[in-house]
């Protein structure tokens, strides 16, 4: 346990968050700085002031914490405050009430405190900032005002104390009010309809406002097709995203491109199949109906592309609306796309057409529409179907058995073809060690879905046991719920010592998602079974995280440190024991054989706190005292 001054950084739990104030006073008292950032870059008051705590901001304020603390990434603790308290209390004591944010998340805002609480229908805290004379016209990063803020979001009483306040009712304002007298007033002032102002209304009245107040807009000769600010989208799409069907059809009557994109290469149809458009199959209709391409490709990926180093220029199609379809297993909208004549044997950038990602998905009605609609079933396909027939026809009509097609359909059949199929693979010069999916060789595919079988094969043709993926992990990695293919492939000679790249140790892996009878085999193979992962838990801390309490037990009869600490990340989180992260998780049974194994119950490792005083702090919210129960019995101080 730290006696000595320490950062921020360096405790298990950020305590402004959590509502923890003995916690916090603890570790003031020993010398935290109250002005030190978390890994986000938020310092400890911009916490409290998020979550209203007014006696945790005084004991930070008290202890010297800066009222206008900000980061590169964050916001003066002011912009956080939910709680009208605690903003009188940052302003009296000099926060700044127009101050702007710099940014917020990484992103580029430019907001006031009185934007924040615009968007977050904050009355009390409006209310206090306007008395402390904040600036109501204020623009942040997209120009908009507090007052186009509220409106937007149908805030009436924002928008009444901010009209009070001196606002001022622009065009925008003016849209998303609805007021059409004052609209029109402005509009004939503004002059040119294709000004930025004139946009700006009309993109606002499209997201927000009623028919009639856009229709008064779209009798000026407005620039239908200007780019927004988010990707470049159009209006069409940004209505198609807002579900606005209504407004969707106004703009398809008034000439908006339907087959218009944003900078990702996506139409307004691409964003009717989003599967979160819960009015997906009534827009893409509309959008159909207008001519919308029913086989436009996106081309999403291209910012990965230009981090791949791809020649300029090189072709990198996204996905259809077909494959979007085939990905959700939308049946209906799938039938409408078809009747629209979608192409199902167009391809991806990953060379997948909709019928292979229906058949990944395991999309069986959208596979039988795509079959009957004339999907080709080749070589990847009949793989990934697990057509038995189909799959050695292809094979056997294969000329190039190196071919990445090839490579492909030997991976999905490794995981759910027979054994009769890959021998003939193998027989007809697929390379044993080809790769697909993140590197991945078929071996790797056939131990993780638990096809010993397969695995025996592969190894016989001479599969490399310890061949890693792009994030360093290998067959025996992939393993770690399948017991019989672990045992196989350290029988072969796998690497029990390799770490995953940055994750988990392979015991480690084994504890958190595997089963008893695989931590069993690799313990017996000689794994060191304290060994951590390069984020510094053992197998033991992990196993506790998911209450693992038969593989908990297993770690403890080989030897299992139990008073062990985990590594604080710069995030704040870690710095516990095994019993502290049980304790901490509510898995009682894991907590009752750490007991009986001889935990030290008084180790707060680099915590503040006690076994018992985690206990009782997560009981009174949960309201379970089986825990504390146990640690009141094992003698715990009290």
């Amino acid at each position: 346990m730290a006696t000595a001054s320490i950062s921020w950084r360096e405790i298990p739990l950020k305590a402004a968050k959590s509502g923890d104030y003995s916690e916090l006073a603890d570790l003031l008292a020993r010398g935290a700085d109250p002005n030190e950032t978390d890994g986000g870059g938020y310092v400890p008051l911009a916490h409290a002031a998020s979550w209203g705590r007014l006696e945790m901001a005084q004991m930070l304020l008290a202890a010297g914490a800066d009222v206008r603390a900000e980061s590169d990434n964050t916001a003066a603790p002011l912009y956080y405050s939910r709680n009208a308290a605690v903003s009188e209390l940052l302003l009296d004591l000099g926060a700044e009430v127009d101050a702007i944010t710099r940014k917020v998340n990484g992103f580029n805002v430019g907001r006031t405190a009185l934007m924040r609480a615009a968007a977050a229908n904050d009355l009390e805290v409006m209310r206090l900032l306007l008395s402390r004379q904040a600036n109501p016209n204020l623009r942040d990063e997209a120009s908009r005002t507090a007052l186009q803020i509220a409106a937007a979001r149908g805030h009436q009483e924002i928008v009444e104390a901010l009209l009070a306040s001196g606002a001022t009712v622009g065009l925008t304002e003016a849209a998303l009010l609805n007021d059409e007298d004052t609209l029109n007033t402005l509009m004939d002032r503004e002059g040119d309809p294709k000004s930025a102002a004139m946009t700006q209304a009309f993109l606002a009245a499209v997201e927000s406002s009623s028919p009639q107040t856009l229709a008064c807009i779209l009798k000026r000769d407005i620039d239908l097709d200007a780019p927004t600010r988010r990707c470049s989208e159009t209006a069409l799409i940004l209505a198609v995203r807002k579900e606005r069907v209504e407004i969707v059809s106004m703009l398809l009557a008034h000439g908006a491109v339907v087959d218009a994109a944003d900078s990702l290469g996506e139409t307004a149809l691409h964003f009717a199949l989003s599967p979160r458009n819960t009015r997906g199959l009534e827009l893409a209709a509309l959008l159909l109906d207008a001519g919308a391409d029913v086989n436009r490709q996106s081309h999403r990926p291209a910012a990965i592309l230009r981090k791949l180093n791809a020649p300029d220029g090189a072709p990198y199609p996204g996905t259809t609306p077909l494959m979007q379809a085939a990905a959700t297993g939308n049946a209906a909208i799938t039938r409408l796309l078809l009747r629209h004549h979608a192409n199902p044997n167009l391809r991806d950038h990953h060379q997948r057409t909709a019928l292979q990602i229906a058949a990944g998905h395991g999309r069986q009605e959208v596979v039988a529409l795509l079959i009957a609609a004339g999907a080709s079933v080749g070589l990847v396909e009949a793989a990934r179907l697990n057509d038995e027939a189909q799959l050695q026809k292809w094979i056997a009509q294969e000329t190039d058995p190196q071919s990445a097609e090839m490579a492909q359909a030997f991976w999905y059949a490794a995981g759910s073809s027979s054994v009769s199929t890959i021998a003939l693979m193998l027989e007809r010069g697929v390379p044993v060690d080809s790769r697909y999916a993140k590197g991945m060789t078929p071996l790797m595919r056939a131990a993780g879905q638990g096809r010993d079988d397969i695995c025996r094969l592969l190894l016989a043709h001479g599969a490399d046991v310890n061949a890693v993926d792009s994030i360093g992990a290998t067959a025996l990695h992939a393993s770690h719920k399948h017991s019989a293919c672990m045992r196989l492939l350290l029988e072969a000679g796998a690497d029990i010592q390799r770490i995953q790249g940055a994750g988990p140790s392979l015991l480690g892996i084994s504890a958190r998602h595997g089963t008893a009878e695989c931590v069993s085999l690799l313990i017996e193979a000689g794994v060191s079974v304290n060994r951590r992962s390069q984020a510094e838990w053992s197998p033991l801390m992990r196993a506790a995280t998911f209450g693992k309490t038969d593989i908990v037990r297993l770690l403890i009869d080989a030897g299992a440190d139990l008073e062990g600490v985990s590594e604080i990340d710069e995030e704040g989180y870690g710095g516990w024991t095994a019993l502290q992260i049980a304790i901490t998780k509510s898995h009682a049974n894991v907590v009752q054989v750490l007991l009986d194994a001889g935990a030290n119950i008084h180790n707060q490792g680099q915590r503040s706190e006690t076994p018992l005083t985690n206990a009782r702090r997560h009981a009174a919210a949960s309201g379970d005292t089986r825990i504390v129960d146990m640690l009141v019995s094992a003698s715990a101080d009290k």
